[in-house]
């Protein structure tokens, strides 16, 4: 009796237990439900101002989108036809012909533009050149056209064949610079077996030198010798000027002249006839406007046998070639200039 009174106590308060459990999570399952409501609410209201912020800004991109549809509309109609590259062009002078001829400017204004843009080199056959100029700024550009390559691929092709000739340049420049080094080194081991020889001969040199003194003065004198031994001597002036020094005498009623009582000292001129065979005349150096004729005392030479007579065009020069230089060696001889 006891146990049922038991078992029935423990199965009601397992009831009331189980009861207020439940209770308890039902009322937790409204209030979580409440707050799931209340938070899509208000999600909906955020996704709603969302939605309206981005319809505004797609409403202002789109007035933004109209007005630049409108400015590339306005400058296409700005940007010239495209010049396709022929053979001969350059990026220069093509970009010069527009600003010139299509726009109108001076050469001076046009050149000091093309120095504020880059222009490119070299061109391909088939390349199109895009000039544009407004508001006084100058812009050009290139695309492909029919070209086989790209400007862009052009370009590095050249820019790649800079770099390799500069790899190549300086490792020459490093071959060369190995060879300086090695020919200054090579120089340095010279200089001084050249100085060893300098001091040798500046010693040989000294004893030379000190045979030579003894002999200078011979030597020169010999040579002088020689060169008077075959020399010609001669004088040479107007006929006034000889007459008055009583150089020349006239004959004949004054039509021919002869050579005077004259001392050998005043044939103060002469040619070494081993190395010369002509006498210059100047008539400058006679006070003479111009040279009509010369002629050559004693008349022992025959002349265009023995020598011939030469006067420049304008009479400003003349020269007497020696044509039998035996027959004149040792002679003294007067020319008298007319």
């Amino acid at each position: 009796m006891i146990k049922s009174k038991r078992k029935s106590l423990f199965s009601s308060f397992l009831f009331i237990v189980i009861f207020f459990i439940s209770i308890s999570g039902l009322i937790f399952l409204l209030s979580c439900k409440k707050k799931e409501e209340i938070s899509w609410q208000e999600q909906q209201a955020t996704l709603q101002n969302q939605i309206n912020e981005l319809k505004q800004t797609i409403s202002e991109k789109d007035s933004e989108i109209s007005r630049l549809n409108e400015e590339i509309k306005r400058l296409q109609e700005q940007i010239p036809v495209a010049h396709t590259v022929e053979k001969g062009d350059s990026h220069y002078n093509i970009s010069m012909d527009y600003l010139m001829k299509d726009k109108g400017l001076g050469e001076e204004e046009a050149r000091n533009l093309l120095k504020s843009v880059k222009l490119f080199h070299p061109l391909l056959i088939g390349f199109k050149i895009w000039n544009y100029y407004f508001n006084k700024v100058f812009g050009t550009f290139i695309t492909q056209g029919e070209a086989k390559i790209s400007p862009g691929k052009l370009y590095r092709i050249e820019k790649k064949k800079i770099e390799d000739n500069t790899k190549k340049l300086e490792a020459e420049k490093a071959e060369l610079l190995k060879l300086k080094n090695e020919l200054e080194s090579k120089i340095s081991e010279l200089n001084k077996t050249i100085e060893e020889l300098n001091s040798q001969i500046k010693s040989l040199t000294e004893e030379k030198n000190n045979l030579i003194s003894k002999n200078t003065e011979l030597e020169k004198n010999v040579k002088e010798l020689e060169s008077k031994l075959n020399s010609l001597y001669y004088i040479i002036d107007t006929k006034d000027k000889l007459k008055g020094e009583n150089i020349i005498k006239s004959k004949c009623l004054g039509l021919k002249q002869k050579i005077g009582e004259i001392e050998f000292e005043k044939f103060t001129n002469r040619i070494d006839l081993r190395e010369k065979d002509f006498i210059e005349i100047n008539a400058s150096e006679l006070n003479l406007t111009r040279i009509k004729k010369i002629k050559l005392l004693p008349e022992y030479f025959t002349i265009n046998k023995d020598y011939r007579i030469e006067i420049s065009s304008n009479g400003s020069s003349a020269k007497v070639s020696l044509l039998n230089k035996d027959k004149f060696l040792l002679s003294q001889i007067i020319l008298i200039v007319f």
